[in-house]
């Protein structure tokens, strides 16, 4: 069995080498070399090696013949690279690598225990007696004495603890020339600060003599620096050890790399740096004749003992003397924190503190100490920074914190440096605060910002414990588990006065989950005419509390009164429009007798400053993404509304972008996130650009303010539904069209243009439309075309197919032309259908007919008029015609079969007409719902896309 061994052998020029080797036993004292341990031959053979005996091969193959000669030779071969190699370039070059190299294997070999040998050149074979020992203590021992005529001798020896190794007439083998490591006989000694050239001489005789008038020089160089470095024994001279106490002093100073710490130690004045080489101070002195050296020794077991101090409380030892905090050289700010952190501990061990640096910052104990106050509709905090004697109100440093400024003059004059984790723990806090003289005040709303060590009231809800809250007998539905909780967080949040967004998923119940809240609100009132269908003073609201307005899609105002009317038939209702619309001066007193008021967004809009006159308790908005634009009319009069109580409901608060969802909660509850500006660049910007630490932060926001429940989560009994893609293929006809209409589109977009990226998109639009068009039925695009859809007729057979076994379909399409072509074939096949579009005016009627008529089992439906409010479970099949920009529509579309009252398995087919714009557009939604999921709603595909990226679509 072989073994790893390192071998010593002589290169002539270059002198002694070790290299590692395969041997195994050849008798009871013989060893055979096999072959020489390289990376190749460590793995022949199936030999097993450890980690450090592979490093060991790796890093002393370096030292072969051939390795060097490939690192330093410009010879062709390596005999003539040995033959004609300069002893003074080997000396200068070669042997430092060599050196280098082997000092860094040799603590391998050690901790291995790996065998080492002197090979006789001689001989082939190794034996056990020729193994070296490695000496674990060793030192050179320097003996000097000045004789009786005042010559100076002195001889050197290794001392290997116990006794001293004389080199005279003994082979001195020389493996590294600084640090010294040499064998002598068949031991290996390592000596620190000193190098094999001072050896040399003394394997040749004992001492040496230095002539009387060379003596005072030699004295204070030469001996001097033995005495310092090593063991001296004196003859004719003394040597005095004395203890000097030894002071710590970390300096905080300008550095070749910028801002660090020094740690330096003062021993009777003079100064060492740590790490240094010198161990101790040495003074000659010369009297009546007689030389002293007095040394002071330093405290290396203090020393060390102080940096390692340093090392465990956050400063990194990067060399030498010099120490930093986390890496940061640019500044003294975080040298100047750590120091302040830390300026308890320092002088508790001693240690000194020294700045030099061109401004005067503060150094001392920094405490922040805060308490909170409940105060009207704010918190109140009262929180002061305390530096030593001095008081600073925190309210003052708001500004630094929000601008990320450490650097706070103090009235003295001073520079405070702000520690790094007040901007972690309150910059978001600060943002939304406002400062009133030294007090900072928070709103309620903000309370999940405030750091979570800091102790805040509990905000009153006006005693009422929603946690067993039922809605009142007066409320006639049944609520499920999950609507109760929806309930009750309503109730939870107006307790308290904060508003929120319902967003349940489509089809949970959001109508009847309000109305409930709505019954509880007014559970005084009373109702002399339940039936009455809600004209003008035929209900009374006798509570005291002002009404509630319901602003709803004009093709909700039914819906919503029809459920009102069912589930809490004590409301007195109030339809806002036509010849119940009302004058400025009116308004107040005819509405203040009902509990609800329905109105339509038009109508809002339009008499925004009469609806503006009349208080109202409660404001809901349902499919609140009406108002999602800040800019425009609607929205401007919902901000003029005089209310008390906000909701906003909406399955899809987030429709297009996130600024979506600052708009609707800005209604609920104002100020929540900021103003418009500041909400777009804190949040809106980063968040799209996947910063999850501000995701994280405005999910902290939200959280208590939106409440979103999907029907795979709550809704546990309704019915499976089984979705499936339908690749259609383009007839040659509708290919042929497809390919004219893709080319002149990437004809037109890719030429080189001036148009500003507004205009741009605009165009890039325009062509994405007619190839969706295109891709559904040429003539959608081209009114002359007279040939087929492989789209078309595919949907035609299937609905064909499904309404011949019995089932009701919905199919929805962003187009109506497409729907009415639709519409023309079913009726060549006499299937019977309804349709339901923008254009369509007796909305109610026409769901009533599909709903009840077993002759019309497919209703074909636009995507704008039967996006929202409609209960069609009477239809278990569901058709999406084309994929929108806005998966969202498509979830609204499905949801409107797939619903609470649904108790048919549903079956959805999307049809996407293949090799066509279509399946990118499919492939573009599963790759952007990351907002959709994070925050709510749905991303509309389309907004934020560059006029390149919608051009990159086309392809």
């Amino acid at each position: 069995m072989s073994q790893l061994a390192i071998i010593i052998v002589s290169r002539r020029h270059i002198g002694h080498l070790c290299l590692p080797y395969f041997i195994e036993k050849d008798g009871e004292a013989t060893l055979k070399l096999i072959e020489p341990a390289t990376p190749i031959t460590a793995q022949s053979q199936g030999r097993t090696l450890n980690d450090t005996e592979n490093e060991i091969i790796t890093l002393l193959h370096n030292l072969s013949e051939q390795s060097l000669f490939r690192r330093f030779s410009k010879e062709k071969t390596l005999k003539s690279f040995y033959e004609r190699l300069d002893p003074k370039i080997a000396e200068e070059f070669i042997r430092p690598f060599v050196d280098r190299t082997f000092l860094k294997a040799l603590p391998l070999i050690e901790a291995a225990q790996i065998p080492l040998f002197q090979k006789d050149a001689q001989y082939n074979n190794l034996y056990a007696a020729d193994q070296i020992a490695i000496a674990p203590k060793a030192r050179p021992s320097f003996n000097f004495a000045i004789e009786a005529n005042g010559d100076l001798s002195y001889s050197l020896r290794i001392n290997n603890g116990d006794r001293d190794i004389f080199l005279k007439d003994k082979e001195l083998v020389e493996l590294c020339t600084e640090p010294a490591v040499v064998v002598v006989g068949r031991t290996l000694y390592k000596l620190r600060d000193i190098d094999t050239r001072k050896f040399r001489p003394f394997t040749e005789k004992n001492r040496i003599s230095v002539p009387q008038r060379s003596v005072a020089r030699y004295m204070e160089t030469f001996v001097r620096q033995c005495v310092m470095h090593h063991y001296v024994v004196a003859h004719g001279f003394s040597i005095v050890r004395q203890s000097v106490a030894g002071k710590t002093i970390l300096r905080l100073e300008q550095s070749v790399r910028g801002f660090a710490f020094r740690l330096t130690f003062d021993y009777g004045g003079k100064s060492y740096a740590f790490g240094g080489e010198s161990k101790k101070s040495v003074t000659l002195t010369q009297t009546d004749g007689r030389y002293t050296f007095v040394t002071d020794q330093r405290d290396f077991e203090t020393e060390n003992r102080h940096a390692k101090l340093l090392i465990s409380n956050g400063l990194t030892h990067e060399t030498n003397e010099w120490f930093l905090p986390d890496g940061d050289l640019q500044t003294p700010a975080n040298c100047i924190e750590w120091l302040n952190t830390n300026i308890d501990l320092l002088r508790q061990n001693e240690i000194g503190i020294a700045c030099d640096l061109p401004d005067d910052y503060f150094v001392g104990n920094v405490e922040l100490s805060v308490s909170v106050e409940e105060e009207n509709d704010w918190f109140d905090l009262n929180a002061v920074v305390r530096l030593g004697d001095h008081e600073i109100p925190f309210a003052k440093l708001r500004r630094n914190i929000i601008e990320e400024n450490r650097e706070f003059k103090l009235p003295d004059g001073k520079i405070l440096i702000l520690p790094q984790e007040w901007f972690t723990k309150w910059k978001d806090l600060m943002l939304f605060a406002q400062t009133k003289g030294n007090k900072i005040q928070v709103r309620p709303q903000h309370r999940e910002l405030f750091p979570a060590e800091i102790k805040r009231p509990e905000i009153a809800e006006n005693e009422i414990d929603t946690s067993n809250l039922l809605p009142p007998s007066s409320f006639t539905a049944t609520l499920r588990p999950y609507q109760l909780e929806g309930f009750r967080w309503m109730a939870r949040l107006f307790g308290r006065g904060e508003g929120g967004i319902l967003a349940d998923d489509m089809g949970l119940g959001k109508t009847v989950q309000t109305i409930a809240l709505l019954a509880h609100i007014y559970n005084r009132s009373a109702a002399p005419d339940s039936s009455a269908n809600g004209t003008l003073f035929d209900l009374y609201n006798i509570t005291g509390l002002r009404p509630t307005l319901i602003v709803v899609p004009v093709s909700l105002i039914h819906n919503w009164y029809n459920e009102l009317r069912r589930f809490a038939p004590d409301l007195a209702i109030y339809i806002y429009g036509g010849r119940n619309r009302l004058k400025t001066n009116d308004i107040a007193t005819v509405l203040g007798h009902y509990h609800v008021v329905l109105c339509s967004y038009g109508l809002l809009r339009n008499d925004a400053e009469i609806m503006a006159a009349c208080p109202f308790h409660c404001l809901v908005l349902d499919e609140s993404q009406t108002v999602k634009n800040p800019q425009s009319k609607a929205y401007r009069a919902v901000q003029m509304l005089d209310v008390r109580h906000r909701l906003t409901i909406s399955g899809t608060p987030i429709e297009n972008r996130l600024g979506d969802l600052w708009a609707q909660m800005n209604i609920a509850n104002p100020g929540l996130l900021g103003s418009e500006a500041f909400f777009k660049r804190y949040f809106e910007q980063q968040i799209l650009h996947g910063d999850e630490v501000q995701a994280a932060k405005l999910l902290r926001l939200t959280r208590l303010y939106l409440l979103r429940r999907t029907k795979e989560s709550v809704a546990a009994d309704l019915p499976p539904m089984t979705t499936q893609t339908v690749l259609c293929q383009m007839t040659d006809e509708q290919k042929s069209v497809y390919e004219r209409e893709k080319s002149a589109s990437r004809n037109a977009l890719f030429l080189p243009s001036d148009d500003g990226e507004a205009r741009r998109k605009f165009i890039a639009l325009q062509a994405l439309t007619r190839l969706r068009l295109v891709a559904n039925h040429p003539v959608l695009a081209d009114k002359n075309y007279e040939g087929g859809s492989g789209k078309t007729d595919l949907v035609v057979e299937h609905i064909a197919n499904i309404v011949a076994e019995g089932h009701k379909i919905l199919v929805f399409s962003s187009f109506v032309r497409d729907l009415e072509l639709l519409a023309a074939r079913l009726d060549e096949l006499g299937i019977g259908h309804c349709m339901l579009t923008g254009r369509t005016t007796h909305r109610e009627a026409v769901i009533d007919q599909f709903s009840t008529d077993e002759r019309r089992p497919v209703f074909l439906i636009s995507l704008k008029a039967g996006g929202v409010g409609l209960n069609l479970t009477v239809a278990d099949y569901v058709c999406v015609l084309n994929p929108w920009w806005n998966p969202a529509a498509e979830a609204q579309a499905i949801n409107r079969a797939h619903r609470i009252g649904q108790t048919k398995p549903v079956f959805v087919y999307r049809f996407i007409s293949e090799g066509t714009i279509e399946e990118k557009i499919s492939r573009l939604q599963e790759r952007k719902q990351l907002l959709a999921n994070t925050f709510v709603g749905e991303a509309n595909l389309i907004d934020g896309m560059s006029a390149d990226e919608l051009r990159a679509l086309i392809g």
